[in-house]
């Protein structure tokens, strides 16, 4: 385990043997597949999926004493990109069309059966684990997005009348009854119940992830430069920091809002707008990407990712109270 760096040359010694508490740290690094999604219901109900780093996709749960990986073998060739935690089962969704649902109890891990073929869900949410929404689509471009949900009674097709043919849905998260999904091109789309309308977009670039916090509901995204846009009042306003790269993920919690990208960069919400690295002053030195990141209620902070061209070199960052367990180790 690595602490934030920049914090070493002002500690004592005694601290630096344990790391400070409160401290970004790396909590593993180098592991064999990137992870790409990391959700939790609580500071010690923290959970993570990712790519297949030889044995099957990563799927990790961290307790608040010590971490647990599942075997996967039986879903090798699968990349898992994300997940969503329910009180009785873990759903996680990836490539080739794939969903699954982990039993906390049993630790069983069951294929629910989602479309298959060339499509990759890229994002899975929902206001409990029996009404779920899954997204994604073929980033090839040659086929339509996915649009799939579960109320209870199993998987199916819920597209309709949306999308196109070349679209990509990549993300899609809510609260209550209020979803929103965003994807390839800037779009965007707003459920409140009575089915998902198509929001104007400022944006032509891919828009990588929603979050719809307690105080805002926040969009990012990007090719060369990063993209940030809050919805106000209905409509999206682009609050991007400047001269960052592609920002990959959002998350609030305990009264934060962060947003973690490309090339180790780390965004805060603070005082109506971000605040970001600057160059040479990364949180971590990893010279990786981040993609996603989870605020514990409490206020931790979890950031994951890796190299995420060959879906490689995978490591988790905390920030937070309390210690946590070197994941790098065996």
């Amino acid at each position: 385990m690595r602490c934030n760096t920049s914090l070493l040359a002002t500690l004592p010694l005694a601290l630096l043997l344990g790391c400070p508490a409160e401290g970004l740290i790396v909590v593993g690094d180098e592991l064999p597949g990137a992870l790409l999604s990391v959700r939790g219901a609580a500071e010690d109900d923290v959970w993570m999926c990712g790519a297949d780093g030889g044995d099957g996709p990563a799927l990790l749960h961290w307790d608040g004493s010590a971490w647990e990986r599942f075997d996967t073998s039986g879903f090798a060739g699968v990349d898992l990109w994300w997940l969503h935690v329910g009180g009785t089962r873990v759903t996680a969704v990836g490539t080739g069309g794939t969903i699954v649902a982990l039993d906390r109890t049993s630790g069983d891990i069951t294929d629910l059966g989602g479309p298959g073929g060339d499509g990759i869900f890229f994002g899975v949410w929902g206001p409990s684990e029996d009404d779920l929404w899954a997204v994604g689509g073929d980033p090839a471009g040659a086929s339509m997005p996915l649009l799939w949900r579960d109320t209870g009674s199993g998987w199916a097709d819920a597209l309709g009348g949306l999308g196109e043919v070349g679209q990509t849905y990549f993300k899609v998260h809510g609260s209550g009854s209020e979803a929103v999904i965003v994807g390839s091109g800037g779009l965007t789309l707003r459920n409140e119940g009575s089915g998902f309308a198509l929001l104007d977009s400022p944006v032509s670039d891919s828009l990588l992830t929603v979050d719809v916090g307690a105080e805002q509901t926040v969009a990012v995204g990007g090719a060369g430069n990063g993209l940030a846009l809050h919805l106000e009042d209905g409509a999206w306003v682009d609050r991007s920091p400047e001269f960052q790269p592609a920002i990959n993920g959002v998350c609030s919690g305990g009264g934060g809002l962060r947003a973690v990208g490309a090339r180790d960069t780390l965004h805060t919400w603070a005082d109506g707008a971000w605040t970001s690295p600057e160059p040479g002053e990364l949180p971590t030195n990893l010279a990786l990407d981040y993609h996603a990141c989870w605020i514990g209620p409490g206020g931790t902070f979890w950031g994951v990712g890796g190299d995420l061209i060959r879906l490689e070199r995978g490591f988790v960052v905390r920030e937070g109270r309390g210690s946590v367990a070197d994941l790098s180790s065996p």
